[in-house]
């Protein structure tokens, strides 16, 4: 399977932070990994992506399963192992595909834990 593979790293001097990032993908999978850093505090963060076909995994505990997928609209049903968490994450589409709108819906408790936006590549 052809694919496509992005590695980037960035050193903020002001918060002397490092940022480093991969993002690989091809046709029907993609990954991506994140991790970054700062001396000045203790700011760590990470992410961990894994697409195979309309499965994500993200991070080591969380599985998303696609539930209502339409041209626009998405319906994700995801679990996270770790928390014994269930929830429910509607996504839309922009017009020309370009840009993700997601959001994360706690079912136990009820809760709207994220609104995320996404690029497309």
């Amino acid at each position: 399977m052809p694919g496509t593979v992005n590695v980037t790293s960035a050193y903020d001097s002001m918060t002397r932070g490092v940022e480093s990032s991969l993002v690989a993908g091809g046709d029907l999978w993609r990954i991506e990994a994140s991790h970054g850093s700062s001396t000045s505090g203790n700011e760590n963060s990470s992410l961990f992506l894994l697409q195979l076909g309309p499965l994500l995994f993200v991070r080591d505990s969380t599985l998303l399963l696609p539930v209502h997928l339409s041209k626009q609209h998405l319906l994700w049903y995801g679990y996270d192992k770790k928390n014994g968490m269930h929830s429910l994450c509607p996504a839309v589409w922009s017009k020309h595909r370009r840009w993700l709108l997601m959001s994360m819906i706690c079912l136990n408790p009820l809760a709207c834990v994220s609104l995320n936006s996404y690029q497309a590549k």
